[in-house]
């Protein structure tokens, strides 16, 4: 899942860029907050590099779950793909990592892992 997300907020990334550098941002109907469009895109593109560092990290644990090494951080992923804001796939992760969670607390799980 982890995966799917930063490859959904590269293209994010891109169709901002896009509109960023072509110009196309100064067409786009005006927001009701006040702050001017480029701002908007720029904590967005900002956001979407939060959001791809941390599904990187819960990607990182999930191999090193299938490994069964480091046993801390395997967790830690399933943890983290629990929380519904980190990724836009959430209503897809939050039952797999409700799932890690479950068999990663099982004392044969913890005993398999290095």
């Amino acid at each position: 899942m982890s995966l799917i997300c930063i490859v959904c907020m590269v293209i994010a990334m891109g169709v901002d860029a896009f509109l960023l550098f072509s110009g196309a941002a100064a067409r786009l109907p005006a927001n009701d907050v006040g702050i001017d469009k480029e701002t908007v895109i720029f904590i967005r593109v900002f956001g979407s590099c939060v959001i791809i560092a941390i599904n990187c990290l819960i990607l990182f644990a999930a191999i090193r779950m299938k490994s069964l090494k480091t046993y801390p951080l395997a967790l830690t992923g399933a943890i983290m793909a629990v929380i519904p804001c980190i990724s836009p796939c959430y209503f897809i992760g939050i039952p797999f990592g409700i799932w890690a969670i479950i068999v990663l607390m099982r004392p044969e799980v913890k005993q398999a892992f290095r």
